[in-house]
């Protein structure tokens, strides 16, 4: 079984962030490799919790399910209306938990970035020279490889669900996701740094 498009788009990023790293140098993107990991342990550790407040103060899980059931009515062999409802219910969860990931981590990371781009400015000026813009380029491979491994394991749960309930867009994802090479290794990245981090999804 060869790459199929969605192997060769998770390729092209990895490549295009290693050319990234590379033009930028080690400082800067190591500063972007520790800016994203604090990215992801400050979303990790609190998207729970940010979901679940959201949920107490606006109710919006209760209203998320009663949204997505007005948009994607289940077939006619799908579960039962109690059963479909708590199929609702997860896809509404999964969907405020991971846009709870997405705020804090964005917000973490963006923050550590500026610190760091200041230290870059700092320390900068040609000091490492060649060697700088090697080490820059595993940096910025390593930095994609890891956002990349999160953005599907993120994903391949949500893809699962949606399938259940007849998505068309969903069943055709599970599709390039199952015949991908390459998404198996990225489920064992996110796998080992969401258990080391604490996630439950």
């Amino acid at each position: 079984m060869g790459l199929n498009l969605f192997d060769y788009f998770i390729l092209l990023i990895i490549i295009l962030g290693g050319i990234s790293g590379y033009q930028h140098g080690l400082i800067r993107t190591l500063g972007r490799l520790v800016g994203q990991g604090l990215g992801l342990a400050a979303a990790a550790l609190g998207c729970d919790h940010l979901a679940l407040f959201l949920d107490d103060r606006f109710s919006v899980i209760p209203t998320a399910a009663a949204w997505l059931q007005e948009k994607l009515p289940l077939p006619v062999h799908a579960p039962s209306p109690p059963g479909a409802y708590a199929v609702y219910s997860n896809l509404a969860y999964l969907i405020i938990v991971i846009a709870s990931f997405l705020v804090l981590y964005l917000v973490v990371s963006q923050l550590s970035n500026l610190l760091w781009t200041l230290v870059s400015w700092v320390l900068g000026w040609g000091v490492l020279g060649a060697l700088n813009q090697v080490g820059g380029m595993f940096f910025g491979m390593g930095l994609k490889t890891l956002g990349l491994a999160f953005a599907v394991g993120l994903l391949v749960p949500l893809v699962e669900l949606g399938s259940k309930i007849q998505m068309d867009l969903a069943v055709a994802a599970r599709v390039y996701l199952e015949n991908s090479i390459v998404t198996p290794y990225l489920v064992s990245i996110f796998t080992f740094c969401s258990q080391v981090l604490g996630l439950k999804l």
